[in-house]
């Protein structure tokens, strides 16, 4: 009988256990990745595939680096794309003209894959086959948006949890009441080998995960940074796009780089001068940090927002036309991301009654029209070449590595110069800054750039350049940081344009949380790190910048290398540029910075914190280094404050 209870204990405990762990498949053990190879990724792409579901996991697993070996080792993955068969597809849901694709491979002939990245699309009837294939040869599928609708198509998500895009939940469930569907997460591990990601940038969340699961969370973390995603969604797995009482606060900085102002607009609030729509004025100049997010409801397909009532006339006029510049080797996401966002807000308006037409047309031009190859291997393709176009509302020059052949082309730098006076708006992602500034067009102008960057910038721009900005606007000129910074950009044109209320609600639509109190000096020191071509320093930097607060002295750190102080102090010069006792310095200033502007911290347990031992050293370092004391420093350059700790 006692035999018996026990088995009977033992059976309830199990089932128990069964049921805490079916929301959440936990993989057994870390991935592995193939000997002799690469990682291979394999990005489906069928007729309206939706540009960001894609390009977003693109750019994670290209920008990833493990610091072994050559370059070519150090770059862990093989990316290319899958379609029906080679032929060229429209992507966002077909909108056209927009943005042209050609797959690397048809279903038929594509090399067999280690990961496979299934975004919003309309599919085709060869997806599901191959698809169930690949799973089967254990190929990991992750889903982005309502990519899970083809992936629960193929009946890989039977008796399964899963998630999607948080508009189209209810709709998965009650089209596959079979699957467990699950909402406020960026993904589900849906079995080992399934990822199911919400709406959009969730896919950059899932694929931080996949790369955390192959080498670790230093290596997600470091690539994160090089993208200048903040998204904390990979580490915490909540979040989903559901309305968040977090009002949109848009610090301002006047050119003088004196006066700092910070307030926080309700959506149905006048804005100032200075940010009411169209407004043009050259003595102000904006370097902007969007903090998105706010309090908003969708119901049964219809708008109930704040601030919304009064726009809510439908119009019919000439949508906005948005060109964006690209080049062989430009950055896919600086082209995709921003595009999207324009793209999201003309089918948003036009569902939700504010437009007839749309309110956006959107065009990718190049040096000649036809297919051409971004710096990821995937291809776009330019409906006409730059030369054909002589008019636009918005120009937008992407950047990438392609950047400096790009520049050295004068037929188009005239091009740019001749357009920047008969666009109403001028912009740059990333690098882009770079093709503005050799054109001149950024002379007494202020404007920014991916953070690698700011210092070739500077020597265009002088002191016109904007360190610590996600994006800047100088009149009708805006530039942006790197890579994910461009989106940023693009809804602070769309507020611009159509208010805040709709750039709020376009920012839930594309699952954007967007929340960045600082600039882009919170990236640049680890991305340093990052980039130090000797493995083993690479390696210390790193673990310099995590311990800021302990022994960093010559001899300590030569130790930790297991190297003579002498050939540790020259080796680190030649590897990193600065002494360590500067470079010391450096990182514990910028730590004191992030803690000043972020956190309600006291100077005492900062000064600890950040290896300076006193608040009076800590006072002496800022006069000497930013000539400020800390406390006016805070003052200065505060944004909303975290919680202490």
């Amino acid at each position: 009988m006692c035999s018996m209870f026990r088995v009977m204990f033992a059976v309830l405990i199990l089932a128990l256990v069964l049921v805490l762990t079916a929301g959440s498949v936990v993989h057994a053990s870390a991935l592995q990745p193939p000997e002799g190879r690469k990682i291979r990724v394999a990005v489906v792409m069928t007729e309206g595939a939706v540009v960001i579901d894609y390009a977003g996991p693109w750019e994670v697993f290209e920008n990833v680096h493990i610091g072994k070996g050559d370059m070519g080792q150090q770059m862990p993955f093989e990316l290319y794309t899958v379609g029906r068969d080679r032929q060229p597809i429209h992507t966002s849901g077909g909108m056209k003209p927009g943005m042209t694709v050609v797959p690397d491979y048809g279903f038929a002939d594509a090399p067999a894959p280690d990961v496979v990245v299934v975004g919003a699309q309309s599919g085709d009837d060869q997806l599901g086959p191959w698809l169930r294939k690949v799973h089967e040869q254990h190929a990991l599928i992750m889903s982005v948006c309502t990519g899970a609708f083809r992936v629960a198509q193929a009946g890989l998500l039977d008796g399964k949890p899963a998630t999607t895009h948080h508009a189209s939940l209810q709709r998965l469930a009650n089209q596959y009441p079979r699957i467990a569907v699950r909402s406020s997460v960026r993904y589900v591990e849906s079995d080992p080998l399934i990822l199911t990601a919400g709406g959009l940038s969730s896919g950059i969340d899932s694929a931080l995960h996949v790369v955390e699961l192959y080498y670790g969370p230093k290596v997600a973390q470091a690539t994160a940074d090089y993208m200048e995603y903040q998204g904390q969604g990979w580490k915490t797995n909540t979040g989903a796009g559901e309305p968040k009482q977090v009002l949109p606060t848009i610090p301002l900085a006047y050119r003088d780089h004196e006066t700092i102002w910070q307030g926080t607009f309700l959506p149905d609030y006048p804005k100032p001068r200075f940010l009411g729509h169209h407004d043009r004025e050259e003595d102000i100049g904006q370097c902007g940090t969007w903090r998105l997010l706010g309090p908003f409801d969708l119901e049964q397909g219809h708008a109930s927002i704040p601030g919304l009532a009064v726009n809510a006339t439908r119009v019919r006029r000439r949508p906005h036309h948005v060109v964006m510049l690209a080049y062989p080797d430009v950055q896919i996401l600086d082209v995709t991301g921003p595009l999207e966002v324009f793209s999201r807000a003309a089918r948003w308006m036009q569902d939700h009654g504010l437009r007839r037409d749309l309110a956006y047309r959107v065009e990718v031009v190049a040096p000649r029209a036809g297919a051409f190859a971004t710096s990821s291997g995937v291809q776009l393709v330019a409906e006409r070449a730059y030369r054909e176009v002589t008019s636009a509302d918005t120009l937008l020059v992407a950047g990438g590595r392609g950047y400096a052949t790009a520049r050295a082309q004068a037929p188009l730098l005239a091009w740019l110069r001749r357009m920047s006076g008969r666009v109403s708006r001028l912009g740059s992602v990333c690098t882009g800054a770079l093709l503005l500034a050799t054109s001149g067009l950024l002379e007494g102008r202020r404007a920014t750039t991916h953070w690698a960057y700011l210092e070739e910038l500077k020597k265009s721009v002088g002191h016109g350049v904007c360190h610590d900005a996600i994006y800047t606007r100088d009149g009708n000129l805006y530039t942006s940081a790197g890579v994910t910074a461009g989106m940023d950009m693009a809804l602070a044109m769309l507020e611009e344009d159509h208010g805040n209320a709709v750039a709020l609600a376009v920012a839930r639509e594309l699952v954007l949380f967007l929340k960045r109190p600082g600039g882009q000096s919170q990236f640049s020191d680890h991305l340093a790190a990052q980039f130090s071509e000797d493995a083993g320093l690479r390696e210390l930097q790193l673990w310099m910048l995590e311990h800021v607060d302990q022994d960093l002295s010559v001899p300590r750190l030569a130790e930790r290398i297991a190297m003579s102080e002498r050939s540790f102090a020259r080796h680190f010069v030649d590897g990193v540029g600065l002494a360590p006792g500067h470079y010391v310095r450096q990182i514990r200033l910028t730590a004191a910075r992030q803690k000043l502007e972020q956190t309600d911290l006291p100077l005492q347990q900062i000064a600890r914190r950040c290896g300076f031992g006193t608040p009076e050293s800590l006072r002496r370092s800022f006069i000497a280094s930013l000539g400020v004391t800390p406390g006016a420093y805070r003052d200065r350059f505060r944004g909303a404050a975290r919680p202490a700790g």
